[in-house]
């Protein structure tokens, strides 16, 4: 096996740019494989190791793969890490069937997609149980409620009999009957929901236990040197395991892996006034990855500089009590532990996330949108965040600092008057944690529950 370019190795230790290196026969009971085809270089690539090792290491280790499709395997790997600029060759004089990686069993395959089976249908029951216990306790509140309607219907009769005799005792008991029915239908509809909320709590705490085993064991391979070239078979194996079809999620890309896993749409549209948000997961937390712009019944809320043509960027700016509740049905005003775990999920340590000031690496970089930030401070946008600085509103009416910074609340507040919140700053590619005064006007970012 050479990965060369195939030019006189004399010329030099780095891979020339001399073309040559004429072919050979192999001999009887032999392979040869040349990472590019004769008169050609071979490329370097950008990882741990050129295209040919790459995509050999990967084969090589293929259980039951035949030797003489070896090449063949590999020469498409190669083109395709290469747009089809790097064509290996190989010369086959190999009469007997010989695979370095003996095949599975069909008593191994059996055992392995029986464990991914029983993983898979331990949810499923789980989750068809929560379906049809939700159904009975549905039908069970339903005829509950019919009950009711009936005897709802016995009052309308005898409001209506004014001409004839009624039974005042007959009366009273229809209304004792429809007192106890509402009663036991309050109670009904309280212990379902408490049982509902056990049961997907037990359904979500399964999944993400199957998540984050499966990632931590790609990981594990992922990171290390030796791993590298088992990548895609590793991430392939955590789709099929998640119950998901090979490709539908790029390799590495937990955050949306997550996403799909979970079936949380990439939108999210608010029903009280129909805009719609983007969403991104970030670890184990889905946010919005734009600031809220929803205008309150209630409550202090701004545009900056008071213009709404910077609503659709920045969002509205809220002081601290209207922002505590702004948040639509399922998203809640993050707290500032929840502050903390999104900066510990991008490489900020406890120490550093407990601090106070501008703490961690670069962590606002990786929140940071990549335009809109004064003087070329722009982030990487790395986690999906996209955060714009929408500046804020001071205490006495003015407004300051858009495009340098941003500050968003959290539900946390800090003394009577108080409450902490995060800033990005476009010098800076750190994240401040601090507090200030409540009746400023900040962004609002929505965590989902």
């Amino acid at each position: 096996m050479l990965d060369a370019c195939r030019n006189n190795p004399i010329k030099g230790e780095n891979r020339g740019k001399i073309k040559g290196l004429a072919s050979i026969d192999a001999p009887a009971g032999s392979l040869v494989m040349y990472s590019t085809k004769a008169g050609d270089v071979a490329s370097d690539g950008s990882g741990k190791n050129s295209p040919f090792t790459t995509a050999f290491l990967q084969h090589i280790t293929t259980p039951g793969l035949d030797v003489n499709l070896l090449p063949s395997k590999v020469t498409q790997t190669v083109m395709e890490l290469t747009n089809d600029k790097q064509v290996p060759d190989s010369y086959v004089q190999i009469t007997q069937s010989f695979t370095f990686v003996p095949a599975y069993t069909q008593e191994e395959l059996d055992q392995i997609k029986k464990q991914q089976q029983s993983e898979l249908s331990e949810l499923q029951i789980k989750e068809a149980e929560l379906n049809l216990q939700n159904q009975k306790e549905d039908d069970e509140m339903a005829l509950k409620q019919a009950e009711i309607d009936a005897l709802e219907q016995e009052i309308a009769d005898m409001k209506n009999n004014t001409g004839g005799e009624t039974d005042l005792d007959k009366m009273i008991e229809i209304i004792e009957q429809k007192e106890q029915q509402k009663i036991e239908l309050e109670v009904m509809r309280k212990k379902a929901e408490e049982e509902r909320i056990i049961r997907e709590k037990e359904i979500a705490d399964m999944k993400q236990q199957k998540f984050d085993e499966n990632i931590a064991k790609y990981n594990k391979i992922a990171n290390s040197e030796f791993g590298q070239d088992m990548k895609v078979t590793a991430w392939n194996s955590v789709l099929r395991n998640l119950g998901l079809t090979e490709g539908i999620v790029a390799v590495g890309d937990e955050n949306a892996l997550y996403m799909k896993f979970f079936d949380i749409p990439t939108q999210f549209i608010d029903q009280r006034d129909g805009k719609t948000y983007k969403v991104v997961a970030i670890e184990n937390q889905v946010w919005m990855a734009e600031n809220l712009a929803y205008k309150p019944n209630s409550g202090t809320y701004w545009a900056y500089d008071n213009d709404q043509s910077n609503v659709a960027k920045y969002g509205y700016l809220y002081d601290w009590e209207t922002a505590k509740d702004v948040c639509p049905d399922g998203y809640h005003l993050p707290t500032d532990d929840e502050w903390k775990e999104l900066e510990t999920e991008l490489g900020m340590t406890q120490i550093e996330a407990d601090d106070t000031g501008y703490r961690g690496t670069n962590q606002g970089e990786q929140l940071k949108s990549e335009t809109g930030w004064s003087s070329n401070g722009n982030g990487t946008n790395e986690s999906g965040f996209n955060a714009f600085a929408g500046g804020y509103r001071y205490t006495f009416g003015s407004f300051g600092n858009v495009g340098s910074l941003g500050n968003w609340w959290s539900a946390t507040p800090n003394g009577s008057s108080n409450a902490w919140y995060r800033r990005l700053y476009y010098g800076n590619a750190r994240v401040k944690r601090t507090n200030y005064d409540r009746a400023y006007g900040f962004s609002v970012r929505c965590l989902r529950n």
